[in-house]
């Protein structure tokens, strides 16, 4: 379809739409093998921004964006960068590739783990267990209070350990005492730590990494306090918004009116919410190109991933696979 100029065509078709591209971590060692949704190696991020660059598609801010969209459309295949959570591999790696673009992004930061500067714990067991994949372990009680075999060679045994852990973690109390779980955790699976630790795999920025990144042009926006936003209460939901808004305002004192729904999980009373809680926009993993038909409160990303090859991507941000499901009705 590219050889026979098919991508050129759905790019004149869909130019007065807008493509937002939606980003998670950057793998500072091998968690691009772990869960390449979520972490994705530089010179795959460095690949796509250099073919953006390449094939002139013109970079903007999501403010500039949302005029747009409010006027009817853009022009030229506009695209805008949105990265979620705040993992440090976003200013280690992304930050020196966009910068050497001149190109802006839109950072949805959830503020808890830049607070407490501990790893991502549910991530970080994740990752932990994954590494120790290929062999049985037994516990045995210790600080981690799990005794039982089990056969990490087996999807549905990581799942269960990984529960497990996660049902005794519920039970403490504070960033901290969580940590030195899984420090226990670690040396039970025999997995090498330290490394990671000191390395910063699965850690947030900090206060100071998160103000160089507003300072450098990126823009700091809402990604609720604990990344979590309550389906069945309006006032946890808000009081999310309202700490998440107060962490980031000595690191950013702007205005933010931006939020993205974390994991993209949301209701459409959800999207009403969002709306009287003064937010311009929000932001959702639904596929798709967005116009003045898409609401405001649930635009389309792309969820790029490591494991997307380079075709495919060209092919969507193109728009042609955005035509391809609109005249065969898939996902």
């Amino acid at each position: 379809m590219r050889a026979i100029g098919m991508f050129r065509v759905a790019r004149w078709l869909t130019a007065d739409k807008i493509r937002i591209l939606c980003y998670h971590g950057i793998s500072l060692n091998d968690e691009h093998r772990f869960r390449p949704a979520l972490f994705m190696r530089p010179e795959t991020f460095a690949d796509r921004i250099e073919h953006l660059a390449i094939k002139g598609y013109p970079v903007i801010s999501l403010d500039d964006a949302c005029d747009f969209l409010e006027k009817g459309g853009a022009e030229n295949c506009a695209v805008v960068i949105t990265i979620d959570d705040g993992w440090y591999g976003t200013y280690k790696h992304m930050l020196p590739i966009l910068r050497r673009h001149a190109m802006t992004a839109t950072l949805y930061v959830s503020t808890y783990y830049v607070q407490n500067q501990v790893q991502v714990f549910n991530v970080a067991v994740q990752y932990l267990i994954w590494s120790a994949r290929r062999q049985p372990v037994e516990l045995s009680g210790g600080p981690v209070q799990i005794t039982d075999r089990f056969d990490l060679s087996m999807v549905a045994e990581r799942e269960r350990l990984f529960e497990a852990v996660i049902q005794r973690a519920s039970r403490l109390d504070g960033a901290s005492t969580r940590q030195s779980m899984l420090n226990s955790f670690a040396s039970s699976l025999g997995v090498g730590w330290d490394d990671a630790v000191t390395n910063r795999i699965c850690t947030f920025v900090n206060r100071d990494e998160a103000r160089q990144l507003q300072e450098a042009g990126i823009d700091l926006q809402l990604h609720t306090h604990r990344h979590r936003f309550p389906a069945n209460s309006f006032d946890l939901a808000a009081q999310e918004l309202e700490d998440n808004r107060r962490a980031l305002s000595d690191i950013a004192p702007h205005s933010m009116a931006h939020f993205c729904y974390p994991s993209g999980v949301y209701s459409s009373e959800q999207v009403a919410w969002v709306t009287s809680l003064g937010m311009r926009s929000a932001t959702t993993t639904r596929p798709g190109l967005n116009d003045k038909s898409v609401p405001m409160g649930e635009l389309r990303r792309f969820l790029d991933s490591d494991d997307i090859s380079p075709i495919e991507f060209e092919a969507e941000i193109s728009g042609l696979l955005w035509i391809v499901r609109r005249v065969f009705g898939r996902k």
